[in-house]
């Protein structure tokens, strides 16, 4: 009896484990998805409402529930004590110091190369506003997450699958 419960104990558990590694890809995903948001946000706080890059950086960091919501905050506050300072770099910087925070600590060094790409819009549209380049880049992120979602959704079946393997091998093995 002691081991028919420890067997469903080792199965159930590993099971658990499978879909922990699982949740945190889908997290990566959710992530990058709130970062397309945030860029399509910043289109039309930029373009539609005619919006400096300051105010409109303000405005997304006022966002409720948003992964990046900080390091906006953080970028105006440098901005706004060094006003003539390289947003782009000023991007970079406070991107690789909150990495791995806010739930920025799921996204993969890919991913956070593609943040660090709206770094350099941000110069453009300081110095000239251009849809163009948002729109490439809100469509290359909006192809790069599909792409990320559907590898996603086929490592979440082999986790789950490998957790329920793993867990009737050890029964197996306890029996």
């Amino acid at each position: 009896m002691i081991k028919i419960i420890l067997l469903f104990g080792v199965i159930i558990g590993c099971a658990y484990l499978g879909k922990l590694f699982s949740k945190s890809g889908e997290i990566r995903v959710l992530v990058l998805n709130d970062f397309l948001h945030d860029l399509c946000l910043f289109k039309n706080l930029v373009m539609l409402e005619r919006r400096d890059v300051i105010s409109a950086l303000k405005k997304m960091g006022n966002q409720n529930g948003c992964f990046f919501c900080d390091l906006y905050i953080d970028i105006i506050k440098k901005i706004e004590k060094a006003p003539n300072i390289d947003i782009t770099a000023c991007w970079h910087q406070i991107s690789a110091d909150s990495k791995n925070e806010n739930g920025r600590e799921y996204l993969k060094e890919k991913d956070h190369d593609k943040i660090n790409d709206f770094g350099g819009i941000l110069t453009s549209f300081r110095h000239a506003v251009s849809a163009d380049v948002i729109d490439r880049h809100i469509g290359d992120l909006s192809d790069y997450i599909d792409m990320q979602q559907k590898e996603q959704t086929k490592k979440t079946k082999i986790y789950n699958k490998l957790g329920l393997i793993i867990g009737l091998f050890l029964g197996i093995i306890l029996i």
